[in-house]
């Protein structure tokens, strides 16, 4: 297995088109799709533990070059959000943010993590924690006369 430099990646922003043409670029600079997609894990950030998260980051690819971790929305669990109940904030765990930040830290060279989200927040506690390790990417909406 070849050594490979340990990239990760934050897909950021409404334009979900150019999001995933650049997601598809990122599984092609990884090698063969098909032995990949068997070494490709996504999940749902709003529900994904710590502990399955780090299990998956540093599961070792079988038949893979490398392992493909994608995680939609995990960056939005760490915003403070207003309770529709009783308008009161919600303010998330800074260590589970501490936590997610160090197992992508921490990954082995197979394996590279995206994360996917609709919108950045650059205070958010996570990006914040992971803004050296990951490559970001923002894909905002095309202004109406830029698309003449």
């Amino acid at each position: 297995m070849i050594e490979r430099v340990n990239l990760h990646y934050l897909l950021a922003g409404p334009d979900d088109y150019s999001l995933k043409v650049k997601l598809t670029a990122i599984k092609h600079s990884l090698g063969d799709l098909a032995l990949l997609s068997m070494a490709t894990t996504s999940f749902e950030g709003a529900k994904l533990s710590p502990t399955e998260f780090r299990l998956n980051v540093q599961a070792t690819p079988f038949l893979a070059p490398a392992r493909l971790v994608i995680v939609n929305g995990l960056l939005d669990r760490f915003q403070t959000h207003a309770d529709a109940d009783t308008g009161s904030k919600k303010k998330p765990k800074a260590e589970d943010a501490d936590e997610f930040a160090g197992i992508i830290r921490s990954a082995p060279p197979f394996t590279t993590v995206v994360l996917t989200e609709k919108t950045l927040n650059r205070t958010n506690p996570l990006f914040k924690s992971v803004t050296g390790v990951v490559e970001t990417h923002e894909f905002p909406l095309f202004d109406k006369p830029r698309l003449k």
